[in-house]
């Protein structure tokens, strides 16, 4: 989960591709899908060019989407922490990817690039040890889920494609545990 801190040793977070691209809001409504159409259209070749230079990034993210869990080893104040930076501009391309491809009727590869992120960002939360780290996966879900809601509103996706995002998107935490793992977050550190 460090590989891209901007505080762990031996980090990778300066081979991050650099962009001056502000990107709009995930959050729904007609006001931020305007503001994508816009911002889709003029920055294509910007897009392009970090999608292709982020490919290490993005494996990272399938790495962590495929593990069957991520602890966190976090022992105090002064341990490194997990990178928001890294972790947001993954998921900023993968969503400007996804809704790239929605546009052009490939709901079912938008909604592929976009699962890797939510599941991700799910198994961040559990074993979290920060609220930082929280807020963290809080954040990638609600913005790999404001952007399925966008691919749906293309259209309609494939039963199969439909049956894993009804899978990803199901709860699955233990009311009570999470409760407790909330309560502890930063206490033992």
């Amino acid at each position: 989960t460090l590989r891209y801190s901007e505080t762990a040793p031996g980090s990778l977070s300066a081979t991050l591709p650099r962009t001056k691209l502000s990107f709009p809001s995930t959050d729904p409504g007609p006001k931020n899908d305007a503001k994508w159409a816009a911002f889709l259209e003029k920055n294509h070749a910007e897009l392009d060019r970090l999608w292709n230079e982020s490919a290490p990034l993005r494996a990272w993210i399938d790495e962590l989407a495929a593990a069957p869990a991520l602890g966190d080893l976090t022992s105090d104040f002064d341990s490194p922490i997990l990178g928001f930076r890294s972790l947001r501009l993954a998921s900023q391309l993968a969503c400007a990817r996804a809704l790239q491809l929605a546009a052009e009727g490939r709901r079912d590869e938008a909604v592929g690039i976009i699962l890797p992120h939510l599941v991700a960002a799910q198994k961040l939360e559990p074993h979290a040890r920060t609220l930082v780290r929280r807020m963290i996966s809080i954040a990638l879900r609600r913005q790999a889920q404001n952007t399925f809601a966008r691919v749906l509103d293309t259209g309609p996706l494939s039963p199969v494609t439909s049956a894993r995002l009804a899978d990803a998107l199901a709860p699955r935490a233990d009311v009570a545990e999470q409760a407790r793992l909330v309560a502890l977050s930063e206490a033992d550190i």
